[in-house]
This record gives C-alpha cells, structure tokens and sequence, in this order.
C-alpha cells in the first residue's frame, strides 16, 4: 500500500523554522502577486498530510575538508493527539536545546517556542519565539518574531507583521491595513494597505487599490482590476499605476487557463496566461509582450515557463521546476535562465532532496544538496537518518474561508473512505456536497454528504491524485487533495 509520509515536512521544521507558511490575508491576495509567486513557490492546492512521521533523526553535515558526512546530533520527535508535530528535542550527547509547536482549533501554527539547555541549572531555557494569530475569518493578522532577552527576563520583538482588516456586513475585506514592527521605537508603524475593494454579484473583488505610507499621508500608488465570466472565473487582470492625478493602463493578465478554478485564487493554479504592456511599442494600445505556460504533475510538482515575445517570435526567458517524486514528497526546486547564445537552460539556483525510502514507504534517510554555481555542480549540505516511526491516523484539510475542518481517512484510499466534516460554528446547511475532480479539473463525482461523517465507496476511481471541494450550496467551504491506491 501506498503511503505518504510527513518526513520532508519534519525537516522543514527542524532546519527551516517552518511548517506552516505565513501568507498575508487570504481574501486580499491578488492574481498580479498570485501568479508571480505561484511557480516558485508549492502549488496552492493542499497538500497531502502525513499518516505515518518518525520518532527519531540522526543528523549529519557534511565535511568539505574530509569529503565525509559528520555527526552532528540526533532529534527526537514527539506529536499531538491529532499527529501535528508538538516538540523536537535535539541532543549532542547531552540536551541542549528543544522546539515546541502549539495550533489552534483548525491545527495552524499559532506558536513556536525554541528554547536552551542549561547545563549548569539543568534545566531549559527560552531562547526565540514566534507567534501567529488569525481572525475570526481565519485571515493572519499578526506574526512576530521574538528572542527573549535574559537581562530584562522578558521577550523582545525581532521582526513583526500586522494586518489591520476591515470587513463589511457581507464579510468581505474593505480594507487591509500593513504594518510593519519598527524596533528604534518599539511601535507598529503603517506601510501599505490595501482599499477600494469594489465586488461583483459573485463575491469576487474587481477593483483593489493600493495605497503606501508617506510621512503622515497615505498615497495612492496602483490599482487592480479583475474580470470574471458569468461563472463568476477569472478570465482577465489589469494592473494601473498612479501619476499623480488619475491612473494609468499599465499591464495585463490575460487568456487565462486554470487546471482547477476553485473561486479562490490562493487554492487556484493557473496554467496558462499571457501579459501585455501599454503603450510600448505601439502607443495607446494593449501590446503582448510575454507568456507562462505551467504543467502540472500527479504527485504536487509543476514546470512553469516564461516566454517574452521579440520580434513577433516567443522566445523562452525564465523557467522554474517544483519537484516531487512519485510518492508525492518534495525533492527539491529548480530556476533556469534561457541562453540564446546555445538555446540551452541554464540553472540559476538549485535545491535538492534525495530521499532513500523502506518497504512501507517511510522515508528512512534525507539527503540536503545545493546548487554551487562555481562548481556548477550540486553539493551535499546536511543528512537526516530517520528511525522509530509512529503510525498516525486520519488526515486534516482546513478552510481557509470558513470554520470547516475535514477530515478524510483512511488516505491513500482503497475500497471506500470517510468523511468527517467539523464546523465549529455549526453553520453548515443540511445540503453539503462533496465534488470530486481529476488533475485537469473535470468533475468526477457529486454527493450528498449526510450528517458530520459519510463513508464514500471508491467506485470507479482509478489509482491516482484527486481533488475535492466541499460545498455548502453554492459557496465553496473546503478543497484539498486525496490519494487512490
């Protein structure tokens, strides 16, 4: 039986100090930013939790003087009553230091808590935080990073990032406010924000200005229009910049392809889409001037290329590789740059995760390379040898839009599967649907999902990726990804 594993995601938090991203507010995240930032970064559908996660890690670095791994420490992991990550313990010989995640309701991140070991009270103390916290309509709001300072036993702010939201009767953001954290003055201070929100019958925005901070003033810099079908999807976005007295065509999204248009564009991925500048050449008028074309794989990777057209001919620019293996853990990224002196790609920068795997498909050993560009050749950096694994059961895909969690299990699927929906509000309707899609976003199959838990037979699913959306009527409450064995 195929089985996916949390290994990659357990080094990320021993190595990266992350398991969660930190995204700004979810509503006001534009398709200008979304597909500049889609394909270097993992696709937005969701990711696939864990059943199984190890208990221990032996860690090495590599010796580039002896051209041999060297121990370094170990780790112990141990985990919650709902299989997240909950402490890290990492000893060299003696403790000298542990992590500690704690979540809220819906299994987010909402605290990290590294601390030291002292060797002469025997006892550990805290060293860095960093904290998270969401609003009632499951937006971030504010994320700190924070040392604790011994001298006056209390902890300072490093870095900090707020978002002062505004909604309407309707919940929808009519505002959103950033703020930096200044430490000259140990003050919030503004930075940019985001008004103007105009919406269509659909519950999409159209029109989103942006404004930064000057001195006392806010000043206006662009604005953001969006076009949607009569299905209420996005089909075209136009970026305007501000001269002072009213704004000016500036650039353009459009043809717009998706592989899975989920009414939200931060669980969207495109797949193709072209822009245009105005005025250049031509003047006062739309001129094409590039493309990204993004393919997308069945185990979480995607290849998403950029072509500027020159000459009337598309001539490839940039390209970048997300990579998975084929039981679905990330292997790594790639960033290339188009040569036209040879028409080869050349990598700019490249990380890489070579995973060695058991009879059950644990991940037993990691190993961590990085792209060396005076070499022009990958080096090994760090290795994890994993140990002790623990079986955890059930799997939890959170809504970033309502107070949904579901849960779906067992995950990879064989002859049926359940799911079990949990709304902490109690607001789901009596007529909540489950749609099931393949990897180009055809539908497979609806149904009627009774009560708070609803075994599914398998029926003529093929072996494979599947996504999902949980429906309450019309409104779109949860979408994830699940496996077919």
């Amino acid at each position: 039986m195929k089985k996916i594993t949390l290994l990659l995601i357990i080094s990320q938090f021993a190595f990266a100090n992350a398991f969660f991203s930190q995204t700004l507010a979810k509503q006001q995240v534009s398709f200008l930013k979304s597909v500049k930032s889609k394909s270097k970064s993992q696709p937005a559908q969701s990711r696939t939790t864990a059943a199984f996660a190890p208990g221990k890690s032996v860690n090495y670095y590599w010796d580039n003087f002896s051209n041999s791994w060297t121990l370094n420490d170990t780790s112990v992991y141990n985990y919650n009553t709902s299989g997240l990550l909950s402490e890290v313990l990492t000893r060299n010989g003696t403790p000298y230091n542990r992590t500690l995640y704690t979540y809220d309701s819906k299994g987010r991140e909402i605290l990290r808590l590294d601390q030291n070991w002292d060797n002469f009270n025997s006892v550990y103390k805290d060293s860095y935080r960093s904290v998270t916290s969401y609003d009632s309509h499951d937006n971030q709001i504010e994320y700190t990073s924070e040392s604790y300072d011994n001298t006056l036993s209390q902890w300072v702010i490093n870095y900090g990032n707020k978002n002062i939201i505004i909604y309407n009767a309707s919940n929808q953001i009519t505002s959103n406010t950033s703020q930096n954290w200044d430490s000259n003055t140990d003050t919030w201070k503004d930075s940019n924000k985001y008004t103007n929100y105009i919406y269509n019958s659909g519950g999409h925005a159209t029109q989103i200005d942006y404004q930064v901070k000057s001195g006392s003033l806010w000043i206006n810099d662009s604005r953001e229009l969006y076009i949607y079908s009569i299905a209420n999807v996005m089909v075209e976005a136009e970026y305007q910049t501000w001269n002072g007295v009213t704004y000016d065509k500036s650039e353009k999204f459009g043809n717009i392809t998706w592989l899975n248009w989920t009414g939200d564009l931060e669980t969207s991925n495109p797949t193709s889409y072209t822009t245009s500048t105005w005025g250049s050449p031509i003047p006062n008028q739309w001129n094409v001037s590039g493309r990204n074309t993004t393919s997308y794989d069945a185990f979480g990777g995607n290849v998403s290329t950029d072509q500027v057209y020159t000459n009337s001919v598309w001539v490839n620019d940039y390209r970048y590789s997300l990579i998975y293996d084929t039981k679905s853990n990330e292997t790594g990224y790639r960033s290339e740059t188009w040569q036209t002196g040879n028409s080869t790609w050349q990598i700019d920068g490249e990380n890489k995760q070579i995973h060695t795997y058991d009879g059950s498909n644990n991940i037993t050993e990691t190993i961590w390379q990085y792209w060396q560009s005076s070499s022009s050749s990958l080096v090994n950096t760090q290795k994890k040898v994993y140990s002790d694994f623990k079986s955890i059961t059930g799997i939890n895909e959170q809504s970033a839009k309502s107070n949904l969690i579901v849960t779906v299990y067992p995950n990879p699927i064989q002859s049926s599967f359940t799911i079990r929906l949990t709304d902490k509000h109690a607001l789901l309707s009596n007529v909540v649907s489950l749609k099931i899609y393949d990897l180009v976003g055809k539908e497979i199959s609806e149904t009627t999902l009774s009560g708070n838990e609803t075994t599914i037979s398998r029926g003529n699913l093929n072996a494979g990726v599947y996504f999902y959306s949980i429906r309450d009527k019309n409104t779109v409450l949860a979408t994830g990804k699940f496996l077919v064995d």
